[in-house]
């Protein structure tokens, strides 16, 4: 089976050498031929790999590129629209429902013009004098006046349509200085510490601030593959917090031993699987 493997250098993989092979423990060198688990990003020699059947986290992908050292960032004061932001959390159901309610007034404001206009048009046609019959001035005068209405409400559609957004919705945002949660901002030198709980049904954000306060943030359970740059976008925080990680699917476990052994900053996962 083939896999990537990578040879390392001191000019561009300072960040990678001195780390320890997986299954060894052996200091990672330059010149070595080494190979990153694609699911947990941990680094083996090739040798190691090879041990292991070409096989961790019970899957055999491997990175075709050797991952990129984390930026050391400097928090600072300032206008945090400016932020890049590292990752977001986003509240589906809402934005769910937000879509619909968006389609239902682009409906009406497809059909209203058309159905008050046609209305207008029975209500009109109703109080004209027969004699006048439907080529008369009165009759003329209606179908002016309706041609208007139908051309406005035509005009109005595409204005809407033309103006509408889709509200996007956040449960959580992670940026270089700081955390947005339920719409307001913490720097990360407000927070003591944060920790994801996450079990099968549930998955819970405490953030401990150091003026003692606590926010428990309740987040969607997502799978995996969709969990994944969550644990790695908030791992960027330990540069500055404490991290604390739970969670009762082994293959996130794996992920989590891995960023705590290989990431730079205060970050402890529990083992009570």
């Amino acid at each position: 089976m083939s896999y990537s493997v990578h040879t390392l250098n001191i000019e561009n993989h300072s960040h990678i050498i001195g780390r320890q092979d997986g299954v060894t423990g052996d200091s990672i060198k330059a010149n070595d031929e080494i190979v990153f688990c694609a699911a947990c990003q941990s680094v083996f020699l090739k040798d190691s790999w090879s041990y292991m059947n070409n096989e961790h986290c019970e899957q055999s992908e491997t990175l075709d590129f050797v991952p990129s050292p984390i930026p050391k960032l400097v928090i600072r004061k300032g206008d945090k629209s400016n932020d890049k932001l590292i990752y977001e959390v986003k509240d589906e159901f809402r934005y769910e429902v937000h879509r619909v309610l968006d389609i239902l007034l682009e409906l009406k404001a497809k059909y209203l013009s058309i159905s008050l206009s046609l209305l207008l048009i029975a209500l009109l046609w109703y109080f004209v004098p027969k004699e006048y019959g439907i080529f008369g001035q009165d009759g003329a005068l209606i179908l002016i006046f309706s041609s208007v209405i139908l051309f406005l409400g035509y005009i109005f559609r595409n204005s809407s349509e033309n103006n509408r957004t889709i509200k996007e919705f956040s449960e959580l945002k992670i940026l270089e200085t700081g955390i947005i949660i339920n719409d307001k901002f913490y720097y990360y030198n407000q927070i003591e510490t944060i920790r994801s709980n996450k079990k099968k049904n549930t998955h819970e954000l405490i953030i401990k601030l150091k003026d003692r306060r606590k926010i428990i943030k309740n987040l969607p359970v997502r799978n995996y593959e969709r969990t994944k740059p969550f644990y790695i976008a908030l791992a960027w925080a330990a540069q500055f917090i404490e991290l604390n990680f739970y969670t009762d699917n082994q293959r996130e476990h794996g992920l989590l031993k891995s960023i705590e052994q290989n990431y730079a900053g205060k970050i402890w996962v529990a083992d009570n699987l």
